[in-house]
């Protein structure tokens, strides 16, 4: 890597930033979903 390595705990934002977001949504959209469907579920299984 002709780069300097950042140091340890620090994190080249530019780079990681925009994945890391994408990744973290696409998660937290999976849970929410997930999360739903699961109450929805219980909701329906009690009628």
């Amino acid at each position: 890597m002709s780069k300097e390595q950042p140091p340890p705990g620090h994190r080249s934002v530019s780079q990681i930033s925009a994945a890391e977001r994408g990744i973290a949504l696409a998660l937290a959209v999976a849970v929410l979903t997930t999360f739903i469907i699961v109450v929805c579920l219980e909701c329906l299984a009690d009628f």
